[in-house]
């Protein structure tokens, strides 16, 4: 089966319309567009700051972006690249995705090299940038990379429990132990700014928790919330 942008729904993406109201997420590497963002976001969830508010939208939007990515990449023959100018981020919380956007294909023999094309492109060109302009709000960048960090750790723990086949699992763990020990320029970085929040393999299998190294502001949020503080937070007593 052929994968479809309609395929991702269930992580939070959908075709852009033309009705569409929403960001588009180019415009947040502009200091004045990304401030009226992240005000808008801070009302939205009630955070205090706009320091909480982007480190909880960076928190989010890299589970909706990362998660399809990664199951594709591990599982599929296409994956799709989502340049920044290409995504609108809406009203409702869903990413939606131009006609820009498009699936590069692989074949069998060439699977290292299409898989370090599509994350090289996402990661340097799409959430890097994005991070470097909301760290910026006064939220450490290495905050909002181990956000991101979290999020894979729970998007292959699931893929990994999920597979459906050992030769399956194997790429996950395979793609998951490359994004961890990549060098610094899979993101356009001299460092790898995830390694450090990854997990080791056997816990990602085990789905072991760890405890945060950073704290995600999560417990500042002030509306109605399922817990005082996030599950692996280094503050919780």
């Amino acid at each position: 089966m052929t994968i479809t942008i309609e395929d991702l729904s269930p992580y939070g993406i959908e075709p852009l319309q033309p009705e569409t109201i929403g960001t588009n997420m180019a415009s947040l590497l502009e200091p004045e567009e990304c401030d009226v963002f992240l005000n808008d976001y801070m009302e939205k969830i009630k955070a205090p700051n706009q320091r909480v508010a982007a480190s909880m939208f960076i928190k989010y939007y890299s589970r909706v972006m990362m998660g399809p990515l990664l199951m594709c990449t591990g599982s599929s023959n296409r994956a799709l690249i989502a340049p920044l100018s290409n995504c609108v981020f809406n009203d409702s919380k869903k990413v939606c995705l131009s006609e820009g956007c498009i699936w590069i294909e692989r074949s069998q023999e060439q699977r290292e090299i299409w898989r370090n094309q599509v994350l090289q492109q996402f990661l340097s060109e799409h959430l890097t940038p994005l991070i470097q302009a909301v760290s910026k709000k006064r939220v450490p960048a290495k905050i909002l990379w181990e956000n991101a960090a979290i999020r894979i750790n729970s998007i292959y723990e699931k893929l990994i429990d999920a597979a459906k086949t050992e030769q399956e699992k194997e790429k996950y763990l395979e793609d998951f132990s490359y994004l961890k020990n990549a060098s610094g320029t899979l993101f356009g970085l001299s460092d790898n700014p995830l390694s450090p929040y990854l997990k080791g393999e056997s816990e990602v299998i085990n789905g072991s928790q760890c405890v945060r190294k950073t704290c995600c502001l999560y417990y500042q949020i002030e509306g109605e919330k399922e817990m005082d503080y996030c599950l692996i937070c280094p503050l919780k007593k």
